[in-house]
């Protein structure tokens, strides 16, 4: 029992010296070394961006699409035809003219004969209330009547 009595103290003094030279081996922290408590700084910066942060990590935020480039879209051309003049005047003397307004345009072309406002279409025959155009290809012939 003797030997139990010198053991347990000396346990104890062994025990309490290695715990004393491990704490004191760390440094303490530098608030706490000038005796100071230590604070939590809050970051209160309402300009933060948070929102970068975000799109910094892929769980968070998808890019969106690309955009494709907006094309305007191509205007398909127009396919005239000699029905698309109107017929608003008739000249016989000295020298026979058509007088013709085209579908929204504002002018009045005059075309005399022998020539044509819309190719392959000539001027064949002028009369007081119509003329005879003439295709030059396929030889149609078509009588346009005044205003229609």
């Amino acid at each position: 029992m003797k030997k139990l009595a010198v053991l347990v103290p000396a346990v104890f003094v062994v025990i309490f010296m290695a715990s004393y030279l491990t704490y004191s081996s760390y440094s303490k922290p530098q608030s706490q070394s000038n005796g100071e408590s230590a604070t939590v700084e809050q970051n209160t910066d309402v300009n933060a961006d948070w929102q970068a942060s975000f799109k910094k990590v892929s769980d968070y935020f998808t890019p969106p699409p690309k955009e494709k480039p907006k094309t305007k879209p191509k205007r398909k051309e127009r396919v005239w035809s000699i029905k698309d003049g109107t017929l608003v005047g008739v000249v016989t003397e000295p020298s026979a003219k058509a007088l013709i307004v085209v579908r929204n345009q504002p002018n009045i072309r005059e075309v005399p004969l022998g020539e044509g406002w819309l190719a392959p279409w000539r001027l064949q025959r002028a009369e007081n209330d119509n003329v005879l155009w003439v295709n030059q290809k396929t030889k149609e012939e078509f009588t346009q009547y005044l205003f229609k």
